[in-house]
């Protein structure tokens, strides 16, 4: 089993005793790692006696983080987040894309969390998502519009 012990700043150390990484100054997080057979990974935030601990940014409580797994299609890393909105205690999975790094404790599953809270809903980030993309392709279709009617006029 090897632990990670997270600093405020986003460094990390890792170390197979749990008890040294409690009693390291400066550590604010500690997670579990395992893998499987197949090289994917999983981190479990604990407490310093190894129980489980949830990491809770405003209305959202990070159940589970999933295992760290290699999607062929778009040759990135994936993660599954289980994720509960405290408000309406329900829990939602969200894909994320990660670098399959200790470090995206903070650079990418705690400012999505901060970003979810910023919405104040999962619907409300869902919503707000989905517009951004038809936005995108309304300039698209625009876009593909004018180069047609330029043609046409031609």
């Amino acid at each position: 089993m090897i632990y990670i012990g997270f600093f405020q700043e986003g460094n990390w150390i890792v170390d197979d005793n749990l008890e040294y990484l409690s009693e390291t100054p400066g550590i604010e997080l500690l997670a579990e790692s395992t893998s499987d057979s197949r090289r994917q990974y999983k981190f479990k935030f604990i407490t310093s006696d190894g129980g489980p601990k949830f990491l809770t940014v405003g209305g959202f409580q990070l159940l589970d983080s999933g295992r760290i797994m290699w999607d062929i299609y778009s040759k990135t890393d994936k993660c599954t987040l289980t994720i509960c909105e405290l408000r309406l205690n329900q829990s939602f999975q969200h894909v994320i894309t990660v670098k399959d790094s200790p470090s995206d404790v903070y650079q990418i599953i705690l400012p999505f969390l901060k970003e979810l809270d910023g919405y104040g809903s999962y619907k409300a980030f869902i919503t707000a998502k989905e517009n951004e993309d038809l936005k995108a392709e309304n300039v698209k279709l625009r876009q593909y519009l004018e180069e047609y009617k330029s043609k046409v006029r031609e």
